[in-house]
């Protein structure tokens, strides 16, 4: 048995130790005569020092493979019950709902007094911020321009003609866009008005001009930011920073235009926000890692279920937390399904260190959880695991050691954890891939089976499906291959069942035979 007391040296003790702690290190067996542990005292030892220190409770493996979230830090989107993940009951589901996902900005609005006008116009003289990874210059982009009339709710300047001094057409960007009533540039079309790259320091001139079509009252007029990218620095990119709000009755010349208000220093508007759909960030409480799990109770459409991995809450988004993937593990820090009927999910691959975990549906769709959860793969060293322990006075001091304890036992995977990649989707197996020896889940205890019958279904995805028996291994046995009906493989054709002979990895053809049509 190994006894040591820690104390502060008197020239590093204020530095290095905020209060003298007493500490045991217990190993499995005596270091003199590897015999076993025995209790001892020793000099220093505080008077009311247990006789069996509780270090147990800092241990931190998980009691069960099967770890559940332990909070929810938040949702967005239409969510429903999400603290039913946490204490999952019977009956009792998290439920998100989707619409079609789309970016809305915030727009800046200025207002008029007492204005009467047929044409409105925007008079920029300072540009904004560059989109992030365009070098060529500067611009003006908005996504609409709207001009309210005397009752504040009518935009009558949608549908409106539009003439600018300086217009880009190119990828759904052009002027007749400012008046279209979209009022962000994320659709895929019509996106709005761009001008052409500028230097930095351009003052002008540089406007566009709406034609109400009358002489109406205006009571303001609102300018909507480009919502489908941001700036290098992650704020909203080519909004006018220096600009006028003008106005004629008479006619479209320059010098008929009135300048109605003046605006200088034009604060960033914040960066788009993400509407249409549903998300639910959990907290496991601790990092941990293995094979994600969802329970799908009930599903509405098809909806796109996207789940992201973090080891961090400040790093967390719905693609996870960007670090570099574990090796050995999943090759992306997210994961996607399509989820098209209720069941578990269990992803294929080991998801490595994550804390917090956002799931999100991306596209319109309904999905209702009774459970989500990690099947732990790392080596879980539970009390009971435990050679020796480490115990002090200190309550701080514990919990750092075992916290390294257990940062070393996360790096580590029993043997035979890491296999091939195969999802389990809706009660079926999906094995992806066709490089032989990696996309074959074999069943180890039937191993040394020899007679034997097994009935399943297959669902063809595309081509052929494949099966292997009597393989002792994932290279070595027999490869049955299905093809379907609409098989476009010339090799194997449609309606036809092949065999191949596997052996360390070749394939040799035994027969094929042709099936009636279904």
């Amino acid at each position: 048995m190994t006894i040591r007391q820690i104390r502060p040296t008197p020239q590093f003790g204020r530095r290095l130790v905020a209060a003298a702690a007493v500490a045991v290190l217990v190993a499995g067996g005596s270091l003199a005569t590897g015999g076993a542990a025995s209790a001892s005292t020793f000099d220093g030892a505080s008077p009311s020092w247990p006789s069996n220190p509780d270090w147990q409770k800092y241990v931190q493996s998980p009691s069960s493979t099967k770890v559940r979230p332990v909070s929810v830090v938040a949702t967005t989107g239409n969510v429903v019950n999400a603290e039913a993940l946490v204490h999952p009951s019977d009956g009792q589901v998290a439920t998100l709902t989707a619409t079609t996902l789309m970016k809305e900005s915030s727009p800046v609005t200025v207002a008029l007094t007492d204005v009467s006008a047929r044409y409105v116009r925007l008079d920029v003289t300072k540009l904004g911020l560059a989109p992030a990874g365009d070098n060529a210059g500067r611009y003006v982009q908005l996504a609409e321009i709207q001009v309210f009339g005397s009752d504040g709710t009518t935009n009558v300047a949608e549908g409106k003609t539009v003439t600018t001094s300086d217009s880009w057409t190119i990828a759904g960007w052009a002027s007749h866009w400012l008046t279209d009533g979209v009022t962000n540039t994320d659709n895929g079309s019509a996106t709005g008005w761009t001008t052409n790259p500028h230097p930095a320091d351009y003052s002008g001139p540089i406007w566009a001009t709406i034609d109400l079509g009358s002489v109406q009252s205006v009571k303001s007029v609102v300018l909507w930011p480009r919502s489908d990218t941001l700036s290098g620095d992650g704020r909203t990119a080519s909004f006018p920073v220096d600009y006028t709000i003008q106005s004629s009755d008479s006619d479209d010349q320059t010098s008929s235009f009135s300048v109605r208000k003046t605006v200088t220093d034009q604060a960033i508007p914040p960066i788009p926000q993400e509407k249409g759909g549903a998300s639910i960030l959990l907290d496991y409480g601790k990092d941990v890692g293995g094979y994600p799990t969802f329970d799908v109770s009930a599903v509405s459409g098809t909806p796109t279920l996207l789940a992201g991995y973090s080891e961090t809450r400040r790093q967390v988004s719905p693609k996870g937390d960007g670090i570099g993937p574990w090796a050995s593990g999943d090759g992306n820090r997210f994961d996607t399904y399509r989820v098209a009927q209720p069941g578990r999910i269990t992803n294929g691959e080991i998801q490595g260190g994550e804390r917090y975990e956002m799931i999100s549906l991306t596209s319109p769709g309904s999905l209702s959880l009774s459970a989500v959860g990690i099947t732990y793969t790392p080596y879980r060293a539970t009390a009971d695991k435990y050679a020796g322990y480490f115990v002090s006075s200190s309550d701080e001091l514990n919990k750092y050691w075992y916290n390294g304890a257990y940062t070393n036992e996360i790096n580590q995977v029993p043997i035979g954890t890491v296999g091939a990649r195969w999802n389990t989707e809706g009660g079926s197996l999906d094995v992806p891939g066709t490089k032989a020896g990696t996309a074959v889940g074999l069943l180890k205890t039937g191993r040394n089976w020899t007679d034997y019958v097994a009935t399943f279904k297959t669902k063809i995805v595309a081509n052929q499906a494949g099966w292997v028996v009597r393989g002792s291994d994932p290279n070595n046995g027999y490869l049955l291959i299905l093809g379907a009906s609409d098989n476009t493989d010339p090799a194997g054709g449609a309606n036809t069942l092949q065999q191949f002979s596997i052996s360390n990895g070749n394939f040799q053809s035994i027969g094929k035979v042709a099936l009636a049509t279904p």
